[in-house]
């Protein structure tokens, strides 16, 4: 039934794929509760393609920014961060709408990209709170942006 839902829905063929495949993935397990159920399994399906979409956003901004790493993988209180991993992360939050035309990170954008990607509530708390607090004004670089409220984020979660 869902496939046959998302094909008529979707037009996209390549988001259509990763709707279809994450159906595949996705538990449909009754729960007791008919509303919990569908919430959970819509919720599933969401992160996995956003998953997919956010891993698809980076490889993009890595090959733009000529940068070879992870993104993940970055330690930002690292005085060795590169002008291409620094950029790459610029380019993904632009790309997810975190980074405003501005220059400013968009809390209220980032707050939803970690709620729907981190699934361990109390790691998700303290991401929420260092949000609130890592108030980092754009600079006239927005790699340099980027990277330092990283770098905040990471010291308040640790």
């Amino acid at each position: 039934m869902e496939k046959k839902v998302i094909d008529e829905l979707i037009k996209d063929d390549g988001l259509k794929k990763k709707y279809m495949k994450a159906v595949e993935e996705c538990d449909m397990t009754a729960k007791a509760d008919k509303c919990e159920t569908t919430y959970e399994y819509l919720k599933c399906l969401d992160v996995k393609v956003l998953s997919e979409t956010f891993k698809e956003v980076a490889s993009v901004c890595n090959k733009e920014n000529g940068f070879t790493g992870d993104i993940e993988e970055l330690n930002f209180n690292s005085p060795d961060v590169s002008r291409e991993a620094k950029c790459a992360v610029a380019c993904s939050f632009e790309k997810k709408g975190v980074l405003k035309s501005d220059g400013t990170i968009d809390k209220e954008v980032e707050k939803k990209v970690i709620d729907e990607l981190i699934k361990d509530d109390g790691l998700k708390k303290k991401y929420m709170k260092a949000i609130e607090e890592c108030d980092i004004s754009a600079k006239a670089d927005k790699c340099e942006t980027t990277y330092e409220y990283l770098k905040c984020l990471d010291v308040k979660v640790r």
